[in-house]
C-alpha cells in the first residue's frame, strides 16, 4: 500500500497489523503525531481511524474475471462536517478511473430534498460557511454524505451528514429523512455500485 494512505512508514504499518493480529490495540503514531489504529480487518477489508479526525477504509471488490479484483478506498473526513470520497485502483494501486462505478443519487431524493428545503433561504450561521445565508450553491459546497464499506459483503452505505453541521433545532426538522441510509450493492460485471 502506497504511503499516500495511512502516512507513515511501512514498519509502522506492519506493527499495526501485528498488534491487531495478536489482540492488541493496534496505535500507532504517525509523522504529524496523528494516531492511527485499525478498527477492522478481514481478508478483503480493512478500516483505519485517524486521531479521531476521519478514517480510511478499503474492500477488495470482484470483477467478471474470477482472478482480477478492484480495490474500493473510502477517506471520509469528520471535521468540521463529515464527508467521504470514493477512489478505485487495481490491486497493484494504480488508480483506476471508473466514474460510473460511483453510487449515483440526486439531491432530489426525499430525505437530501428534505434537508435542502429547510435550509434553503434561510439565515443559518455556522463555521462551515463564510456568511450566515445560505443559498442552494452554498448547500451543495456542503458535504452531505459519509460511505460506509461493509466487511462481510460488498454493500455500501451513504448516510447524510446533516447532523454535523445542522444546529439542533433545524436537524429536529429533517432529522427523519436525513437519518435514513441509502444503500448500494456492487455489480462485478458492471463494475458500479448500484441502488439496493
Amino acid at each position: 500500500m502506497p504511503d499516500i494512505f495511512l502516512p507513515s512508514t511501512k514498519n509502522m504499518r506492519l506493527d499495526m497489523l501485528d498488534f491487531y493480529r495478536s489482540g492488541l490495540k493496534s496505535t500507532v503514531k504517525g509523522p504529524f503525531d496523528n494516531l492511527m489504529e485499525i478498527e477492522e480487518l478481514s481478508d478483503s477489508y480493512m478500516r483505519v481511524s485517524v486521531s479521531g479526525a476521519g478514517s480510511w477504509q478499503f474492500k477488495r471488490l470482484p470483477t467478471a474475471e474470477d482472478t482480477v479484483f478492484l480495490i474500493a478506498v473510502v477517506q471520509t473526513v469528520n471535521r468540521p462536517a463529515g464527508g467521504s470520497v470514493l477512489s478505485f485502483y487495481s490491486t497493484r494501486w494504480q488508480k483506476m478511473d471508473l466514474p460510473g462505478a460511483q453510487p449515483v443519487f440526486q439531491a432530489a431524493e426525499a430525505w437530501q430534498q428534505t434537508v435542502l428545503d429547510s435550509l434553503a433561504g434561510q439565515s443559518y450561521a455556522t463555521g462551515l460557511l463564510p456568511s450566515a445565508e445560505i443559498n442552494p450553491a452554498q448547500i451543495m459546497a456542503i458535504p452531505y454524505f459519509v460511505f460506509s464499506l461493509r466487511s462481510g459483503d460488498n454493500s455500501l452505505e451513504v448516510r447524510s451528514s446533516a447532523p454535523d453541521y445542522l444546529d439542533a433545532e433545524t436537524y429536529k426538522k429533517v432529522a427523519a429523512a436525513a437519518a435514513t441510509p441509502l444503500w448500494f450493492e456492487w455489480n462485478p460485471e458492471k463494475q458500479v455500485f448500484e441502488r439496493r
